[in-house]
């Protein structure tokens, strides 16, 4: 089983932490025949393990903030707006369930969007396309395919449909 560079961190500090814990608990014993103040020793390995133990709960919370970010990014990829109501539709949805109206489709080739296609969202009426239609299409026409205003290819929104 492999693990990610994170859990490898994190599996090593609990490590350390672990022998932090037993060094305070030894630690009267190593710290009277080194330094002659067990107390200080004490002190200096507690600090030691709450520092660690910090640690290990920030990279949980930022491991857990990461997938966060990535689950809400991969959700957003996957909403489409409604045209008509301006409802966020989910890429398993047939149609709008506030007003009925279906799944947007490719206004180039008017076939409805597979899993996994590349995909633009038109700035000017903000419909969809095929990235590769509507890309010859403007490269012929030099305006949108639907309201017949011209745009800008930078202005694209590219997605993955699914």
């Amino acid at each position: 089983m492999t693990l990610e560079k994170a859990d490898r961190n994190i599996s090593v500090l609990v490590i350390f932490a672990v022998i932090s814990t037993a060094l305070v608990w030894a630690g009267d014993i190593f710290s009277w025949a080194w330094i002659g103040n067990g107390f200080l020793i004490d002190i200096i390995v507690l600090v030691v393990a709450i520092l660690l133990t910090g640690g290990v709960v920030y990279l949980f919370k930022r491991k857990s903030a990461f997938k966060t970010s990535q689950e809400e990014s991969n959700d957003s990829s996957n909403a489409f707006c409604c045209l008509n109501c301006g409802n966020f539709l989910e890429v398993t949805d047939d149609s709008c369930p506030a007003c009925g109206t279906p799944l947007p489709v490719c206004i180039v080739c008017f076939t409805p969007f597979k899993k996994g296609d590349i995909i633009v969202q038109l700035p000017c009426c903000s419909n969809y396309a095929h990235k590769e239609h509507l890309l010859n299409f403007y490269e012929i026409k030099g305006y949108c395919p639907k309201c017949l205003e011209p745009f800008s290819l930078k202005e694209l929104i590219e997605m993955t449909f699914g």
